[in-house]
């Protein structure tokens, strides 16, 4: 699996998951979530307010990484709320 954020401001760091690993809701937030907010904070979207937005893979949706998220004070927007198969709204799925 492959993780990468896409902003106006711009990419974050791609993260790669080796072959055959599960991406846990652990998982996710301890590798992906907790260096992405640490990058991006204090790089990407420094002084700027974003908006957090997932699909609904089941480590994204799982309880304990909406409380991550309320934790970071980060202002996600709900898997519920999103279209799933925009490609206006999902690049990354339409081209990767």
């Amino acid at each position: 699996m492959v993780w990468l954020g896409v902003s106006y401001y711009g990419l974050t760091e791609v993260n790669f998951f080796e072959k055959g690993v599960k991406t846990s809701a652990t998982v996710y937030q301890e590798t992906v979530l907790y260096r992405l907010v640490k990058d991006i904070s204090s790089t990407l979207f420094a002084g700027h307010h974003f908006v957090f937005q997932q699909d609904s893979a089941s480590a994204y949706k799982a309880k304990t990484t909406k409380a991550w998220f309320e934790r970071q004070n980060i202002v996600l927007i709900r898997h519920e709320d999103w279209p799933s198969s925009s490609p206006d709204l999902n690049p990354l799925d339409q081209k990767l």
